[in-house]
């Protein structure tokens, strides 16, 4: 569930599409009724995700429990606003 004031706004979508992209695996998020991939930060921004959407994580692929694992970490920490965590487990 997106928990941060302002949603998904560019921060945490640069955010989650960075933390994709260090996986093997192919990850997506689903919210509204709509599934995108989480590398692309334009994806992510589509979802229009405000606080309190829920955001269903899938990935597959050979390390998809990591994959899932670090993004997920991503929206239960609310985005730090120091940007500089590594949540990558």
């Amino acid at each position: 569930m997106v928990s941060n004031e302002n949603g998904l706004h560019i921060r945490p979508a640069a955010m989650i599409s960075q933390c994709a992209s260090k996986f093997q695996s192919k990850i997506e998020l689903e919210a509204n009724g709509q599934t995108v991939d989480a590398r692309f930060i334009m994806d992510v921004l589509l979802l229009a995700a405000t606080k309190g959407t829920a955001v269903t994580i899938t990935a597959e692929g050979p390390d998809h429990e990591d994959a899932a694992a670090a993004v997920a970490e991503l929206f239960k920490s609310g985005f730090p606003l120091d940007g500089n965590a590594d949540f990558t487990p």
